[in-house]
């Protein structure tokens, strides 16, 4: 999608799930600004853990799944789980040259988005704008509410800059996830 918009840049990807991280591997030949970080998760601290696998693969999580989302989804339930190395945003970016760029960060973790920016304190200085998926009801056990993000990520300088819905449930039409963008304020996209 990066792409297709314009964006010439260079890329860095993680990937906790051994056959998602495989086919982005695969995928990521096809571009040589692409590059596929080694599989892991990305948390507040080093280790190991448990991830869940869903059933559609985009809800997989380090944390349980909650009723009001598999009910919403129900191609989403949890059908297996394996091991995944964690580390942390900041100390896989250690040593790269980050101070010269202007950095845009996507995290998409089902629910563990405050985790992987307390791991990324150092890097959240070169981030000028980023983009989370967020759910508006938690749908993950011990999730933290959209607008616990956006205090922090107020509290670290940014401003709400564009909302799009992400996952709706169809039984009821409440809308449960969206992605919220964040900009340094005065941040123009050079696309």
């Amino acid at each position: 999608m990066l792409r297709r918009r314009g964006y010439t840049g260079d890329i860095l990807s993680f990937e906790p799930l051994s056959e998602a991280h495989a086919h982005l591997c695969i995928k990521a030949t096809e571009d040589p600004r692409w590059e596929i970080h080694p599989r892991c998760a990305l948390g507040r601290a080093e280790g190991e853990t448990t991830i869940h696998i869903a059933g559609n693969s985009v809800s997989s999580s380090l944390l349980p799944m909650l009723e009001l989302h598999a009910g919403a989804a129900p191609d989403s339930v949890y059908v297996g789980s394996e091991s995944t190395p964690v580390m942390t945003l900041d100390t896989a970016l250690a040593g790269r040259a980050l101070a010269q760029r202007r950095l845009y960060l996507k995290i998409d973790t089902q629910g563990f988005e405050a985790e992987v920016l307390a791991g990324a304190q150092a890097t959240l200085s070169d981030v000028q704008a980023l983009e989370l998926e967020v759910s508006l009801r938690p749908l993950y056990a011990g999730q933290p509410t959209w607008q616990d993000l956006s205090d922090v990520l107020r509290d670290a300088g940014f401003v709400l800059t564009e909302i799009h819905n992400v996952f709706s449930d169809p039984r009821s039409g409440e809308l449960l996830q969206i992605d919220a963008c964040f900009a340094r304020p005065g941040f123009k996209s050079k696309g």
